[in-house]
């Protein structure tokens, strides 16, 4: 869907959209269609909404079970919070924003400055205990690396190439697949992180202070008090007019679902 302006008129819909899953892609769909004015049906298999998003309460602080921030440069995510009315409520992470890798049992913090877990200085690289020497040595040659032939490639591939085999698993594997929940080996590199693949085009070296502090921008935003906030907003607006969407408790809808043993896919809620 290109643009969220875009109204179906309705006596030209004769069909009913379903949407199976109610995570946040599920959800932001609805909330799409809502938009448009455009008949859907939204069916989820679990007793609550959200997908992996889920925010608890423990002993008075706030702890994401899944998904604490979205990324900056996404403006799709941004924008999305915008209309949701969350915009005031986007937060940058608190400083010293040090990122950890969980490696062998031990817990390996990213270098600063780093663009997606690639040191963008000397220093970093030197002291990039993450990854073994040889590794380092191979990071170190990035800038003599040709720039990629295909129009796109797996992010797997793009780190295999540019920064070395072992880069995949010890870092894009673990951050980006787990930013994405997907495999890295079939994640487009092109769709997740266009501004790294135009990069390679217009600069020498990825890892060149500069060209990384150029390529990243703001790195995470997350939402004041929780990420279930976004999960709330969209389930309102995906039921009711966006024109004025507000704060929801979603404790009725779990109960229309029911609490059961063995949940099967069931309507949720529809729009007609």
């Amino acid at each position: 869907m290109d643009t969220v302006s875009r109204i179906v008129p309705k006596d030209k819909i004769d069909f009913v959209i379903a949407i199976v899953g109610g995570g946040i892609t599920g959800l932001a769909a609805a909330y799409e269609l809502t938009i448009r004015k455009v008949p859907f049906q939204l069916f989820e298999a679990s007793p609550r909404l959200g997908g992996i998003i889920r925010t608890e309460q423990v002993d008075g602080l706030t702890i994401e079970a899944g998904p604490d921030s979205i990324l900056a440069q996404k403006p799709a995510a941004v924008e999305l919070c915008e209309a949701l009315g969350l915009g005031p409520r986007l937060i940058t992470s608190t400083p010293p924003r040090t990122a950890f890798v969980l490696n062998n049992g031990r817990l390996s913090p990213l270098p600063s400055p780093s663009v997606l877990g690639i040191p963008t200085t000397w220093r970093g690289l030197v002291h990039y205990d993450l990854l073994s020497p040889g590794a380092r040595a191979r990071l170190a040659l990035e800038r003599i690396v040709p720039r990629g032939r295909v129009e796109d490639e797996s992010v797997g591939a793009f780190f295999r190439r540019r920064f070395g085999a072992e880069t995949v698993h010890t870092i894009a594997e673990p951050l980006l697949g787990g930013i994405h929940a997907g495999d890295i080996n079939a994640l487009s590199m092109r769709s997740l992180f266009p501004r790294f693949v135009e990069a390679e085009v217009r600069v020498t070296s990825l890892r060149d202070g500069e060209s990384g502090r150029t390529i990243a921008g703001c790195a995470f935003l997350d939402i004041n008090a929780a990420q279930l906030a976004r999960v709330r907003r969209l389930i309102e607006a995906a039921e009711s007019p966006p024109e004025r969407p507000a704060a929801v408790d979603i404790g009725p809808l779990r109960e229309a679902v029911g609490e059961v043993d063995n949940p099967g896919w069931r309507s949720i809620f529809r729009r007609s």
